[in-house]
């Protein structure tokens, strides 16, 4: 349960500190206070986001080629020449390019823009998303 006086609004060590008693921190000491905080910070924002990069990349590979909202959708990636589900490989390949904002934007425009439906993705690993229910 920790110490009394953890958590904000106990009471058991909302008590003054004697006069006698405060003294001014010394500055290296602050320093790595900050530095072990931010080392904890980090660590929890790459432990939090290196999933959903994870997934960005890897998302076509999964469920024979179908990441989670086109299995919803009824769409299915394959390689354009074997015509064979995406594997890994090819699904980070893909899908690289939409870790870069503007490719990501460039990216769904080609979607329109490109008479087969090819994003700049789908032609750097030979796939193609095609409606498979």
């Amino acid at each position: 349960m920790g110490e009394p006086g953890f958590w904000m609004g106990d009471d058991a060590k909302n008590t003054p500190i004697p006069a006698d008693r405060v003294i001014k921190a010394d500055p290296v000491n602050r320093l790595l206070a900050a530095l072990i905080d931010w080392v904890i910070t980090t660590a929890g924002m790459i432990l939090c986001i290196l999933p959903g990069i994870a997934y960005a990349l890897c998302k076509d590979a999964l469920y024979d080629g179908r990441s989670f909202g086109k299995k919803v959708m009824g769409l299915q990636v394959i390689n354009a020449q074997t015509l064979t589900p995406c594997k890994l490989m090819e699904s980070v390949i893909r899908n690289v390019s939409l870790m870069i904002p503007i490719f990501g934007l460039i990216d769904a425009v080609m979607v329109f823009v490109d008479p087969d439906g090819y994003r700049f993705g789908d032609k750097w690993a030979t796939t193609r998303v095609i409606e498979n229910k």
